[in-house]
């Protein structure tokens, strides 16, 4: 197999992932679309990381510049710079630049299903409900999602979404 090609299909399908994830960022933020990336911000909820950090997956040219604009684009809407930094392998000079730059930066895997098109037969598990998130059980939805604190601050539930918008993830 040509290693040229593999790699370009490899691009392809992070450029489908990252379309997934920009979709429904989207629902809850604003977004900047960059060079390498994109930047997503909501100044109502300052504190959740999903809604306000810079997804960068595209090659980073010059990352001591690119990292000061990072910060000069969140601190100028009085957020704090944050990062999420795919495809490191294409940015490892990134790496270097971080700390430099005064961010932290950890380390943690981000598994991607991609669906081979095959359905698999599962037993019903009585224990497990799943239902639609419809008008008139969407307060209820909302409860239970933001009683997960991954999801936000309690006193912005008005502004989420049920989570069930992002029920597959598949790039095909």
């Amino acid at each position: 197999m040509n290693v040229g090609w593999k790699r370009g299909q490899e691009m392809l399908n992070l450029e489908r992932i990252m379309q997934l994830d920009i979709d429904y960022l989207k629902s809850f933020s604003e977004m900047e679309e960059w060079k390498e990336g994109a930047l997503f911000y909501n100044k109502t909820i300052p504190t959740y990381y999903d809604a306000n950090h810079a997804h960068i997956w595209r090659k980073i040219d010059h990352p001591d510049a690119f990292l000061q604009d990072i910060k000069d684009f969140y601190q100028s809407k009085s957020l704090i710079p944050r990062m999420y930094l795919y495809n490191v392998e294409d940015n490892n000079s990134c790496l270097d630049a971080l700390e430099k730059n005064g961010f932290q930066y950890e380390d943690f895997q981000d598994d991607i299903q991609c669906w081979n098109g095959e359905y698999v037969q599962l037993t019903p598990n009585p224990a497990i409900q799943i239902e639609r998130v419809t008008d008139t059980n969407m307060e209820e939805a909302l409860s239970i999602e933001m009683s997960i604190s991954a999801f936000g601050e309690p006193i912005n539930r008005h502004l989420s979404k049920p989570i069930i918008h992002q029920t597959l993830r598949t790039i095909y």
